[in-house]
């Protein structure tokens, strides 16, 4: 070891314990594994928590050598070291006597110092990439790292939310032993982990889904970026095992009309929440058909917007394939809708009333006529001739100048004839005929 690194550590010369720092990080890197038991032995000793100078040479060694790993590229190859000396922590008290970092127990100074070191080394904030091959590190470090989430210190776990983030975007797999201890943690208030969810959801995803009631409680609680995990979690459990939402569709819906909706999930929230149910409805429709009157009420003002409107018209459609009795009431709610919506709106309200007409041909009536003929008549007219095709089959034609009545919209369903309205006339054609253009045309 050299001479100096070696005299401030076995004398605990605090007076010569800043000069290690002009020692070039060459003459130093061969004897970070005996500087770290040193380190160690030094922070375990009985008294350590009461000697001032101790705590700050140590405070000094660590900082200097955290350094040179950084600086030299060594982490794989003194990891073990560091996370012996992490470990060595654990058996300390880490609870804070304050607010500040200076009110934290020596010991939990140094597992902050570590496990920073580990972290910012393994994953680089600036670009959240990892760097070398870090699983062998993540292999050693994450078992002890998760341990410190119930240790008390918020401070410590607030920062292990943000790098186990990061340890979970590249090694989730490594965290699939720790998911109890990192749900308990979430619940205990730690709600920064729940960014994690969806990375953990891919590897390990039964554990999760037995959490859903828990987790959809903590929606009024999480911060924005939290309650978009969340949702994110909520769709890929729709998407492979809606049935494990079951329980926790009434308790999102619950969200949506609630006095505190406006603060708790704002607009772009709901729009979230709606989505989880869009895919639920589509895969599972039975899920939500007992939540219909809910969902209808989230449409009108102050909760409705353009887009959410559009979304449980899309989850009323899906719920109309269940029975013609549910697609006539989704039909209705589309067709109320229509009048005074903007364009955007009005396009993806008459998308899913060409859906329910596909599966439902009876419900092509005179009313959803007037309704259509009405919208049509309403919509600005363009001075030139345009076509506005709409996914959903439906094709908008714009024809003639500004006070043309000549707008034809084109409903095309799956099956079946297409029923056609061109300004004041309305016709019928076979399911593929289409002129050489794609237009249907009444003339």
């Amino acid at each position: 070891m050299h001479e100096l690194l070696k005299h401030v550590l076995t004398e605990r010369d605090l007076t010569r314990a800043g000069d290690i720092f002009a020692i070039p990080d060459c003459d130093i890197v061969n004897d970070i594994n005996e500087v770290l038991k040193q380190i160690t032995e030094i922070s375990s000793h009985s008294d350590y928590i009461c000697n001032d100078r101790d705590q700050a040479l140590i405070e000094i060694c660590i900082t200097r050598v955290t350094s040179c790993i950084k600086e030299t590229g060594t982490l794989e190859k003194y990891c073990s070291a560091l996370v012996a000396l992490l470990e060595s922590c654990l058996h300390h008290n880490l609870m804070p006597v304050g607010h500040l970092r200076d009110d934290d127990p020596p010991h939990a100074k140094i597992a902050s110092d570590v496990i920073s070191c580990i972290v910012l080394v393994s994953f680089p904030l600036q670009s959240d990439k990892e760097t070398g091959n870090t699983a062998e590190v993540m292999e050693l470090f994450l078992p002890v790292a998760v341990q410190f989430l119930h240790k008390g210190n918020r401070e410590i776990s607030r920062h292990m939310a943000r790098y186990l983030s990061l340890a979970a975007l590249h090694h989730a797999v490594l965290l699939k032993p720790h998911v109890q201890t990192i749900m308990d943690s979430i619940m205990s208030g730690n709600y920064p982990l729940c960014r994690i969810l969806t990375n953990l959801y891919e590897v390990c995803p039964e554990p999760l889904e037995g959490h859903v009631t828990a987790l959809v409680a903590l929606l009024p609680h999480a911060e924005p970026v939290e309650k978009s995990s969340l949702f994110g979690l909520f769709e890929q459990i729709a998407a492979r095992r809606p049935e494990a939402l079951k329980t926790a569709v009434p308790q999102l819906l619950s969200y949506l009309c609630s006095n505190t909706a406006p603060q708790n999930v704002p607009g772009c929230m709901c729009i979230d929440l709606l989505q989880v149910i869009a895919s639920v409805s589509g895969s599972k429709p039975r899920l939500v058909v007992e939540q219909t009157s809910v969902i209808k009420r989230a449409a009108r003002p102050p909760h409705a917007t353009a887009k959410s409107t559009a979304l449980i018209a899309t989850i009323l459609a899906r719920l109309g394939n269940t029975s013609q009795e549910r697609a006539q009431e989704a039909l209705n709610f589309v067709v109320e809708r229509l009048h005074g919506a903007e364009w955007s709106e009005q396009a993806a309200l008459i998308r899913e009333a060409t859906a329910l007409c596909s599966a439902y041909p009876a419900l092509f009536t005179d009313r959803l006529l007037a309704a259509l003929r009405a919208n049509n008549s309403n919509r600005p007219k363009s001075s030139h001739g345009e076509i506005n095709r709409t996914s959903g089959g439906i094709t908008i034609v714009k024809l003639g100048g500004q006070n043309s009545s000549n707008d034809v919209v084109t409903m095309r369903p799956v099956t079946g004839p297409a029923p056609v309205m061109a300004g004041a006339s309305v016709v019928t054609s076979p399911p593929h005929s289409c002129s050489p253009r794609g237009v249907h045309s009444s003339r």
